[in-house]
């Protein structure tokens, strides 16, 4: 009977130590540190894990470690006073992990932004750039298509142009080189087609300007125009000569980019739901493509001033 009873014991040990083994292996630990813009150590910054009663700081020296994380996809807000809170959507597993340095810039203290921030989270990976903000904001609202880098992977295309090849709403006519693809929108039905093309938040403007009778008005000079793009423009040929020109600067601008080089994509098909930023009132459409940090924009003009 005693062996029955020590043996019982050792079975409810058991039991009770392993949900806690469990529930160990659930927690994963994630460092870093937080720096300025400049490159500065930003201490006392307030970190917290949304959804969670977890609360970290920063160390004088700006690093911080995170333990007792839940397993999952996690959002971490950071915030000091004298800063813009920055919210980071991490993926934590049982493995510590390493983030990159985590950029604060200088502003006001409002908590309402934090949950503004947390709300438009972007992933981990540009913990050290605000370059892509304004892309995941934009997509939190809705209103047009939107490739992140994983669905720009996914789409093994031989050229940007193929890029758009299958989205709703959007008609791609693919031609052998030199003849001459066409890209156009449903929505979109004027001649020529006023699709406006951003790279980085820089509008590319063709060499003949934007206004003319081929679509777009006098802005040589302007920040991103390629020289390129059927430059010899010299008659008013007429509705199809013109939708010809504005089609072929569009393939141009769009193919001056490698597929490799972007990081995310931004269509929008039509005045309804086009942002303000891009909508300049001789556009009925856009396309926005980000590049990736340290991405080239080739075939490009020295750009010059802004628009």
């Amino acid at each position: 009977m005693a062996v029955d009873r020590i043996s019982l014991g050792i079975i409810a040990a058991l039991s009770l130590a392993a949900p806690t083994a469990m529930r160990a292996q659930d927690t994963g630990r994630v460092s870093g540190v937080v720096r300025s813009p400049q490159g500065d150590a930003v201490d006392a910054v307030e970190i917290l894990v949304q959804g969670t009663a977890l609360r970290f700081q920063s160390t004088p020296d700006g690093r911080f470690t995170l333990t007792g994380l839940p397993v999952g996809r996690l959002v971490l807000v950071f915030r000091r006073i004298g800063y813009r809170p920055e919210a980071l959507a991490v993926d934590v597993t049982a493995d510590p992990r390493a983030l990159g340095p985590v950029m604060l810039e200088p502003g006001a203290f409002k908590l309402p932004e934090i949950s503004v921030s947390a709300r438009y989270a972007k992933p981990s990976r540009y913990a050290n750039t605000t370059k892509y903000d304004d892309f995941y904001r934009r997509r939190k609202i809705g209103g047009g298509i939107y490739l992140d880098r994983d669905l720009v992977d996914q789409r093994f295309v031989g050229n940007t142009f193929q890029m758009f090849l299958g989205l709703s709403g959007v008609h791609v006519d693919l031609q052998p080189p030199g003849v001459g693809s066409k890209l156009w929108f449903s929505r979109c039905n004027e001649s020529p087609p006023a699709i406006g093309v951003w790279v980085d938040g820089v509008r590319q403007l063709p060499p003949w300007g934007i206004g003319s009778g081929y679509g777009l008005a006098p802005d040589r000079g302007r920040k991103g125009v390629l020289p390129n793009a059927a430059s010899a423009v010299s008659d008013q040929g007429g509705a199809d000569r013109a939708s010809d020109l504005r089609s072929r600067f569009v393939e141009e601008v769009i193919n001056s980019v490698s597929p490799a080089d972007i990081e995310a994509i931004e269509v929008y098909k039509g005045p309804s739901g086009l942002p303000g930023e891009f909508n300049q009132g001789d556009n009925c459409g856009a396309i926005v493509i980000w590049t990736r940090e340290g991405g080239v924009l080739r075939g490009a003009a020295p750009q010059q001033g802004t628009r």
